[in-house]
């Protein structure tokens, strides 16, 4: 799970090709969004396989709060 520059959240969950972390930009999980960012090895700009990233998830399915979330970790 754990390479030498951030985590691998794809071996933890995958669904439509997700990460955990795409999940749960997707589904508005702001609780999970805050501790998997306190994590300093994430890379909040990975793409999934259809080349999405947490925020384009989270835009895409109006989740407006945990975009705002994601903007300021940026």
């Amino acid at each position: 799970i754990l390479n030498d520059e951030k985590l691998d959240w794809s071996e933890i969950y995958k669904e439509r090709n997700s990460t955990f972390f795409h999940f749960a930009s997707k589904t508005n999980h702001e609780r999970v969004i805050g501790m998997i960012l306190k994590c300093e090895r994430i890379d909040i700009n990975a793409k999934n396989f259809e080349g999405e990233t947490a925020f384009h998830l989270s835009c895409q399915n109006q989740r407006e709060r945990v975009s705002e979330i994601l903007m300021k970790d940026k």
